[in-house]
């Protein structure tokens, strides 16, 4: 008989029998309670760890006494096997399961095939369930875990910007699209701005601006960042009319503004043609003429682009009306 183990309390012990032979049993430790003088008993083991001896005489049907088959039992304390590790998960996380023994003895397998204590994947499925099963010499023990997986917020916003280009002191409104259900909070340049499906914000910060949205279902959550630029308050003034007559009143035609450097206009008659151009390198205006002659009175167009501080084009124009 072997070195076998068993656990403390009750248990089999057993040999091959012979048909019509008695067996007699004898054990260092623990109390025999049944099957003596057969080939199968039940002993109670003491709950002490140890090594034990024990032995069985076998006597044939016609009294003769045979060999004596000796072995020793190993007495183990009772191992328990636990997994460590998150019961949810959001889609797309990775995960670890950490094994655990009452004996760390780190004797595992998983259903997944590994062999080591600690496990990692992706989560993707809705629902996962993991096994591991201790492997130890005296004893199995396998226990499970469940983890289910949960989808993700999907950020989709609506906003009244018309481009990610704006002016200083500009007022948006951003509009939360996703599930309406899930927390939302708005941070500018890392300053929290409120939560809410809804949230005005004025950008004052010239320069770059980085706006971040984080939208929360409870036990997960994603994070959208966003740039936008922001340059100086750009304000023109375009006269509508003017009266190029000579009194020295209002007889030069500019537009007057802030938020540009550059910028360069040209005038166009009704029939399309250009009749002046000017730009900031010679700001000379239109005086009302056309190559050294006064123009009729009338309705004409100018068109203009100016660009800005951080060299931003911007383009605008309008009616201009000759009074003589």
């Amino acid at each position: 008989m072997d070195t076998i183990c068993a656990l403390g309390g009750p248990s089999n012990l057993a040999v091959p029998a012979t048909s019509g032979a008695t067996y007699h049993w004898y054990v260092s430790a623990g109390t025999i309670l049944n099957g003596q003088g057969t080939s199968d008993i039940t002993v109670d083991w003491p709950r002490q760890q140890g090594l034990y001896d024990t032995y069985v005489v076998e006597t044939s049907s016609d009294g003769c006494v045979g060999d004596t088959i000796k072995g020793q039992v190993f007495i183990a304390e009772p191992n328990s096997t636990f997994i460590t590790g998150p019961s949810y998960a959001c889609r797309g996380q990775f995960v670890e399961l950490n094994a655990i023994d009452s004996k760390n003895t780190g004797k595992f397998i998983w259903n997944s095939g590994d062999s080591t204590n600690t496990i990692g994947f992706v989560a993707k499925r809705d629902t996962t369930i993991f096994r591991v099963a201790l492997n130890d010499e005296c004893e199995n023990d396998t226990v499970f875990h469940l983890v289910r997986v949960l989808d993700v917020p999907v950020i989709s916003v609506d906003t009244d910007a018309q481009s990610d280009t704006l002016s200083a002191g500009s007022l948006v409104n951003f509009q939360y699209m996703g599930n309406q259900s899930e927390t939302v909070d708005w941070y500018l340049n890392s300053l929290w701005m409120g939560s809410g499906l809804s949230m005005d914000m004025t950008f004052s910060q010239v320069g770059w601006n980085e706006l971040q949205i984080i939208a929360s279902s409870g036990m997960c959550s994603d994070t959208l960042n966003h740039r936008l630029w922001v340059e100086d308050e750009f304000r023109v003034h375009a006269p509508t009319a003017f009266s190029p007559n000579g009194d020295g009143l209002n007889d030069i035609w500019k537009f007057e503004g802030l938020g540009y450097l550059k910028y360069e206009v040209t005038i166009y008659d009704r029939w399309g043609t250009i009749i002046a151009h000017w730009d900031d390198e010679n700001p000379s205006g239109w005086d009302g003429t056309y190559q050294g002659n006064t123009v009729a009175p009338g309705v004409y167009t100018f068109r203009a682009s100016a660009y800005t501080t951080y060299n931003h084009k911007k383009e605008f124009g309008g009616p201009i009306t000759v009074i003589r």
